[in-house]
């Protein structure tokens, strides 16, 4: 085995030993994987329930959950920044905003997928989603058809297997921010860029 091999092999232990401590520590939290995520962002897809009915996914909000220095390097095409300690009345304003809301028949689903570096603020910030929707939503009714997600391995999963993303003037790019030094070792390191 070459080094770069025993590299993608450490990257790969260490990401799954993290990904299994993270759903440890939001037993609450759906993880979506990043080939369902990359199926639901192409148009006119559909989802399933748990009841194996196909709904239509017309309605996908995606929120970055990472600091702005962050998000500029790369982000998810038509992800919205949500500051990770983002008040109640600030998450409801974007979520109104956007949208979020599901207001149509039956058959729609509103999925909201939070993403950050490798999964931790945005299991954080799904969790506080769905403590509104279950005790604040001012449309309770509404958003019970809204499903929360956190996207199981972060952008850096998405990145290290090569997805679409773009820097903060929509360009495509390859490199996503490593948030620290530790962290970023589960980025492949081609892929790590701190700062425009």
């Amino acid at each position: 085995m070459v080094d770069g091999d025993n590299n993608t092999t450490s990257t790969f232990s260490a990401t799954n030993l993290t990904l299994f401590g993270l759903r440890k520590k939001f037993p609450g939290v759906e993880n979506v994987s990043t080939s369902t995520l990359q199926k639901w962002m192409e148009p006119g897809s559909e989802i399933n329930s748990e009841a194996g009915i196909h709904h239509k996914c017309s309605n996908l909000l995606i929120l970055d959950t990472r600091p702005e220095e962050e998000y500029k390097i790369s982000h998810l095409p038509g992800a919205l920044r949500l500051q990770p300690d983002a008040t109640d009345e600030q998450i409801k304003s974007l979520l109104e905003a956007e949208n979020a809301f599901n207001n149509s028949s039956n058959d729609d689903v509103t999925r909201i997928v939070c993403y950050c570096s490798v999964g931790y603020r945005s299991s954080a910030m799904a969790t506080k989603l769905m403590a509104l929707q279950k005790n604040n939503c001012p449309s309770a009714s509404s958003f019970k058809t809204t499903k929360i997600f956190n996207l199981e391995g972060s952008i850096f999963k998405w990145a290290n297997e090569g997805r679409a993303m773009v820097d903060y003037e929509q360009r495509q790019t390859i490199h996503a921010h490593p948030y620290s030094a530790i962290w970023g070792k589960l980025l492949n390191s081609e892929l790590r860029k701190s700062s425009l």
